[in-house]
């Protein structure tokens, strides 16, 4: 809880002598706490990259100093979640009495899934030791288990502070409300900081965040440019801002954006690969598919992403009409826990695309039963043959299941109106058109924006439907 130390003169000017030095590739001496404050600072502010190089200038300096080998374990955990390499620098650090080393212990311990543990874990050592300030304590690890989405534990520390009227209570309460996806107060939160400290590229980010959520993106592109205003290399706000553009579907401004924050992030998956689907949507398909190999190159074995890339070089590679190298990825995904019956459709897809009919009909009938007649897997096959172009079969698919679905379904509906359309059933589009817009918006942007003025909100593309009808 350094952000009163940030804003200081002392700590001001400890910053640009080190920004001025590595910005004209000077050496410059600074002591080993000096430097890991700047670290933690960029760290505080989403700027990991211009952390992991303070820490790494400081372990140059000095290689055996515990802070920076501390912040370069969390910097493991926190990007990559690399327990066991967080651990051997862990087993480094000489001085294991000191607080930061028993907090990066729980962290280990929560990158390993063990929650339970490292809650214990903090819980004994506050009991048992003696000197600790109990009120930055509770503070410090609610916001350790926030840092890693365990918001139950993050509240049930949060719930034992006093500290209410804090900064530091007030921040954490936003990111708690954001984790429980309380969004529109999480947004209040972070309005109300923004308000106090219009300088901080974290609220920010934060207040961003919640808007993206919201599906306001027009504000969120607003936060986050703020945010960059502060700070042109801020991941967190270019990350955001190029979702939003996408979102919009403002593919090539988007793509920009992705762009930036892969140059920020270069052994980072996620930038190339959402570049990438920039492109696939511009029809830019040779170009996509050598950022989806870098993606593949970077992505981890548990990354969240690994799936989405393993789809999008199968769809792109289909495209391109190397269909082998399609089914090639597409096994591949299957191998993957639980999309079994997703990666079928997805096989189906590519022979259909291919011109290979009986065995595309052979994957579909296959996920269909293996999936038990499931709604979504049929949905899928549905929408798989209207993407190629099969209407009259997609729309027998699609309309018995959507006509039948439970009030709380959103998903096809879009695709039903298009081929309802396609058929000259007037009335039919009209109606699904309305389900549509109103259930699932963002699968209207992206499946009907083409029907529509550019940048039209999809709340109004039923009315401007129905006078484009009486005309």
């Amino acid at each position: 809880m350094r952000d009163n130390y940030y804003d200081s003169k002392e700590f001001r000017n400890i910053l640009r002598q080190y920004e001025e030095a590595r910005d004209e590739h000077h050496s410059v001496f600074l002591d080993t706490d000096a430097l890991t404050d700047i670290a933690e600072y960029y760290l505080s502010q989403g700027l990991t990259k211009k952390a992991s190089e303070a820490v790494e200038y400081a372990l140059s300096l000095f290689p055996d100093a515990s802070g920076p080998l501390t912040l370069k374990a969390r910097l493991l955990l926190m990007q990559y979640n690399d327990a066991k390499q967080a651990a051997e620098i862990a087993d480094q650090i000489e001085d294991k009495d000191d607080l930061d080393y028993y907090f990066l212990q729980a962290e280990i311990l929560i990158v390993e899934g063990r929650q339970d543990d490292a809650d214990e874990y903090l819980e004994e050592y506050m009991e048992q030791t003696e000197g600790i300030d109990r009120k930055d304590f509770i503070l410090d690890t609610a916001t350790l288990f926030a840092d890693y989405n365990e918001f139950f534990y993050a509240r049930k520390w949060l719930l034992r502070s006093e500290e209410t009227d804090s900064i530091d209570y007030i921040e954490l309460r936003g990111r708690i409300l954001y984790g429980e996806k309380r969004y529109e107060e999480s947004e209040e939160v972070f309005t109300r900081l923004v308000d106090e400290q219009p300088f901080s590229i974290f609220y920010w980010d934060q207040l961003a965040a919640a808007q993206y959520m919201l599906r306001r993106y027009n504000d969120s592109i607003s936060s986050s440019e703020y945010a960059i205003a502060i700070h042109p290399s801020d991941s967190d706000a270019l990350l955001n801002k190029a979702n939003c553009l996408f979102a919009l579907n403002n593919f090539e401004e988007a793509a920009t954006y992705y762009h930036r924050y892969t140059l920020e992030n270069p052994d980072i998956e996620v930038g190339y690969l959402h570049e990438a689907e920039c492109l696939m949507n511009s029809d830019k398909g040779a170009d996509a598919l050598q950022l989806l190999y870098q993606a593949e190159h970077y992505v981890r074995e548990d990354s969240p992403f690994l799936l989405e890339i393993y789809q999008d070089l199968a769809f792109t590679l289909s495209r391109q009409g190397d269909m082998e190298k399609a089914i090639g990825y597409a096994d591949k995904a299957m191998h993957l826990e639980g999309v079994k019956e997703e990666m079928l459709v997805l096989k189906g897809h590519i022979y259909l695309e291919n011109g290979h009919h009986q065995e595309a009909a052979r994957c579909f009938m296959d996920a269909i039963n293996d999936s038990g007649h499931s709604s979504s897997i049929m949905i899928r096959v549905g929408t798989s043959l209207f993407d190629n172009n099969y209407i009259p079969e997609a729309y027998k698919i699609l309309k018995p299941l959507l006509t039948t679905a439970d009030d709380n379904w959103d998903i096809g509906y879009s695709y039903l109106a298009i081929c309802a359309r396609e058929m000259h059933k007037n009335d039919e589009f009209l109606h699904f058109l309305d389900i549509a817009v109103r259930k699932n918006p963002e699968e209207a942007r992206n499946v009907l924006c083409d029907l529509f003025p550019d940048g039209m909100d999809p709340a109004d593309y039923y009315q401007y439907a129905l006078n484009q009808q009486q005309q």
